[in-house]
């Protein structure tokens, strides 16, 4: 393996954190589109089984042929790629740097790096064996590990401490600074309102998000996380248990299957109980009464003994929560270090770069601190009519928290046609909370919004208010979508309105 970085010292250094994670990075991103392909393969598999039964599928027909492309392979990829890459990738340059570094090759060092790399392995197996996920913990620590050691400059600790203690610092800093605004109520939606939706970069990130989020989360969530599962009852012989499960099973999404298809759960009636069956794999028993009386609970219990994804998903929400900070850091740190190495230092080009890091950070955070919703109720009429749209999302934010009817604001009309993305999906939050035949009516017309966001907040708020009026306009609606996180709280709208999958004559494209 060549040296990637020839040259001057001082940028072999301070490149040297950067390409070594772009190697882990580039190795996940690999893995990953393979993973989330085979997955696409699967799912439309399973979506043309159930669209063939007399179900409606979700995703919808408009979808499937996505799912054999490779753009939404590649691009839900790169979501695992900065969440699970990220975080295996630092541990391993992390294992590296202590273990040459600080430690200087200590043998138990070593011997206690490997046995935390197993005992990971070891855990996302612990519920049957998961190949595909044991290759991330397989191939990129020690990937990265190697490289580390490879291509790690002979001076890397030149600078140390004084130069490398201020990244440290500043990084500590800024972390601090995040993690003290994790209480905050709706974190992730300010970050979203006030970060991306205010301007054209960062909806398109945010568009971005929400065309390809589904792709990679379908690939990982447990049975209770997706929408539709398949069953089959061949295996039931009494007829009167088998129609009062087949009831059962469907409304609770459990859409049952003619004999000779793969599905998800398979009920044999045996002497002794229910026996369920996913795959070869027998999971547990249970007796008719307690499937009948407690439907929900062994149905938690069934999704539970077969997810064989759940410290995945733990582990790469850990990793985007903290890995992918740390490693979006390294990077912006390095890039400002390089240029100012061409005017100073390397200390001083460190030291600088993290000062530089670290007042970008604080300015990201600034508009989280500075605006937030503060209202009292004296004031949401006037400010309903404020000049500014960050004012009257506020005070919509305050009228859906409280469940205030925002019929009784009159100001409340010229916000219907707003261009402000953000300011249209706290309108719609608030008119789902609202009891007015009136609101119901904007509702519905929202359900042809542009934008993702939007038309799900309205799809959301329709099956908050429970009016079954809604369900027609939702079915022909979910059609004709071709937006994958839309379907999705338009099929939860109508499973709140009561709606499910035995309307057999409703549910057919």
């Amino acid at each position: 393996m060549q040296d990637p970085v020839p040259g001057n010292s001082d940028i072999r250094i301070v490149l040297f954190l950067p390409l070594v994670l772009i190697q882990g990075l580039f190795l996940t991103q690999i893995l990953a589109t393979l993973h989330i392909y085979g997955s696409n393969q699967q799912l439309k598999s399973r979506l043309a089984t159930i669209t063939d039964a007399g179900y409606l599928a979700i995703p919808n027909p408009n979808i499937l042929d996505s799912l054999n492309t490779f753009w939404p392979s590649f691009w839900g990829g790169l979501f695992m790629t900065l969440s699970i890459g990220a975080g295996l990738s630092l541990f391993g340059l992390i294992a590296a740097m202590l273990w040459r570094v600080l430690l200087k090759r200590n043998k138990w060092i070593m011997a206690l790096l490997l046995l935390v790399w197993l005992g990971s392995v070891a855990m996302m197996n612990v519920n049957g064996l998961n190949a595909m996920v044991s290759l991330y913990f397989l191939m990129i620590p020690p990937s990265v590990f190697g490289a580390a050691l490879k291509w790690m400059p002979s001076d890397m600790g030149k600078p140390f401490p004084q130069a490398w203690f201020v990244p440290l610092l500043s990084m500590a800093a800024l972390a601090i600074c995040g993690f003290s605004q994790l209480q905050r109520q709706d974190l992730f939606l300010d970050i979203r309102d006030r970060l991306l939706l205010s301007n054209s970069f960062g909806t398109t990130i945010n568009d971005f998000y929400y065309q390809y989020t589904r792709y990679p989360s379908a690939a990982i969530e447990s049975f209770n996380q997706r929408l539709l599962r398949t069953c089959n009852l061949d295996g039931v012989g009494s007829p009167s248990l088998k129609k009062s499960l087949e009831r059962i099973l469907i409304n609770h999404d459990y859409l049952p299957i003619n004999d000779g298809q793969q599905v998800d759960l398979f009920i044999e009636q045996r002497a002794d109980g229910l026996l369920f069956k996913h795959g070869r794999s027998i999971t547990f028993n249970v007796s008719p009464v307690e499937l009948t009386q407690h439907p929900s609970r062994v149905l938690d219990a069934f999704s539970a003994h077969t997810d064989r994804n759940r410290y995945f998903r733990w582990f790469g929400f850990l990793s985007l929560l903290i890995a992918f900070p740390l490693v979006l850091y390294i990077f912006v740190h390095a890039l400002f270090a390089v240029v100012l190495c061409f005017f100073m230092g390397l200390r001083a080009a460190l030291i600088g770069a993290s000062i530089i890091c670290f007042v970008l950070g604080v300015s990201l955070l600034i508009p989280l601190h500075l605006y937030r919703d503060r209202v009292s109720d004296g004031s949401l009429e006037r400010l309903l009519r404020s000049g500014r749209w960050q004012d009257r999302t506020a005070v919509l934010k305050t009228i859906y928290r409280t469940k205030a009817e925002i019929a009784a604001f009159d100001a409340y009309k010229g916000l219907l046609g707003s261009r402000f993305i953000a300011e249209r999906y706290w309108l719609m939050k608030a008119m789902g909370v609202s009891e007015s035949p009136e609101t119901f009516g904007h509702l519905v017309a929202f359900l042809k919004d542009p934008h993702p966001n939007v038309k799900a907040a309205a799809y959301d708020a329709l099956g908050n208010r429970k009016n079954p009026q809604a369900v027609k306009a939702i079915l022909d609606d979910i059609k004709a979508l071709n937006a994958w996180y839309p379907q999705w709280y338009a099929y939860k709208a109508l499973r709140e309105l009561g709606w499910n999958q035995r309307t057999r004559s409703d549910s057919r494209p």
